[in-house]
């Protein structure tokens, strides 16, 4: 990797307040605007500049609320490996390096124990994510043209919601941890241990067990009643505080904990929706329009297909008896695609119990 590339990268770790500046815009007496605006106007970049620009962007993009200091965090730190696989096999542009996608999507690395290994569908997904994310900044800026490759099916499915990836999971908690008892939270916390638009829509107090760490999703629809674990301490916290809440100010058990009022399965269900989209947009994933109220619960049934390698447990989570739909919704292609058991993730583990 370049050394302009390289101090690009480094220029922003861990604290994205006040940002340091680049070295491509630090020049006195000129506005990062101008200097922003001449670089995208040459004719030619080359890698490190384009990472450079949609880096400044990116930053732009934090500062603005429309991403996430974590995502833009974690997408940093993905483009950088992205990158220096494409340098190291010869690309000198993001038209060069378009071609390594899909290969580098499943290139070894290392795991949370440090082992080499081959990533599991969630780390593929993130991977897939962030450079998404790199190529259609840049095709904003007119650095490039070139638009990397999905699958007739993964296209129909990301119009449906692609989803959520581990670093938007991460930036959802963070942004509501301090959320007091209001029922964003805990509607995300639902969503992120497996449930959906329709389950939360019509959950109701009593079906949160904290003692046990369990939550039953009554379904609606085409969906089944399942019982899922509560995904980790985060989700327990927001749901317990929800809870007590509620019942200090007089609901009852039976009364709903995300959305308490008479009327459709449909109304109820778009009540919940609302509820997650608020929480997704105070994170800054507004700007994705792949993220919809159905990528938590995907999210969840990728990861619990990635801690077991059995499609079937990601549709029980998912409240189906379709291992095909299952597929689907987690976009792993299981007619062809390996797949490679990983370890639990210490503080999310979404699971279905029944």
């Amino acid at each position: 990797m370049s050394a302009t590339v390289a101090r690009t990268i480094r220029s922003t770790r861990d604290d994205l307040a006040p940002f340091a500046p680049l070295p491509l815009f630090d020049m006195p007496g000129r506005s990062r605007r101008e200097v922003l605006m001449e670089a995208v106007g040459r004719e030619h970049h080359t890698l490190d500049e384009t990472v450079a620009l949609v880096l400044e962007l990116w930053r732009a993009d934090v500062q603005a609320g429309d991403m996430s200091a974590q995502t833009y965090d974690r997408y940093r730190q993905i483009t950088e490996s992205f990158l220096r696989y494409a340098l190291a096999k010869g690309a000198g542009s993001l038209d060069g390096a378009a071609g390594l996608f899909e290969e580098w999507l499943s290139a070894r690395g290392r795991d949370r124990l440090g082992r080499l290994t081959f990533p599991g569908l969630a780390v593929r997904h993130l991977r897939a994510c962030a450079v998404r994310a790199l190529y259609r900044s840049a095709r904003f800026l007119g650095l490039t043209a070139t638009r990397l490759p999905y699958s007739p099916g993964i296209r129909r499915r990301t119009r449906l919601g692609r989803p959520l990836n581990l670093a938007e999971a991460t930036a959802l908690r963070r942004v509501l941890g301090t959320d007091g008892f209001s029922r964003v939270p805990a509607a995300i916390a639902l969503g992120l241990s497996g449930a959906g638009s329709v389950d939360i829509g019509n959950i109701r107090i009593r079906d949160i067990h904290a003692d046990d760490g369990t939550i039953h999703l009554p379904g609606g629809g085409r969906t089944h009643p399942r019982v899922v674990a509560i995904a980790g301490e985060w989700e327990r916290s927001a749901l317990i505080r929800r809870v007590e809440s509620q019942l200090e100010h007089g609901a009852l058990p039976t009364d709903g904990l995300i959305v308490n009022r008479s009327g459709s399965d449909s109304s109820r269900q778009a009540g919940a929706a609302i509820a997650v989209s608020a929480g997704t947009e105070r994170a800054g994933l507004r700007g994705d329009g792949d993220v919809k109220p159905a990528s938590l619960q995907r999210l969840a049934a990728m990861v619990a297909f990635d801690t077991t390698g059995d499609i079937s447990e990601a549709a029980l989570l998912l409240g189906t008896t379709s291992l095909d739909t299952a597929a689907q919704a987690i976009t792993w292609d299981w007619s062809s695609a390996p797949h490679t058991v990983t370890e639990p993730f210490p503080d999310y583990q979404p699971r279905v119990i029944r």
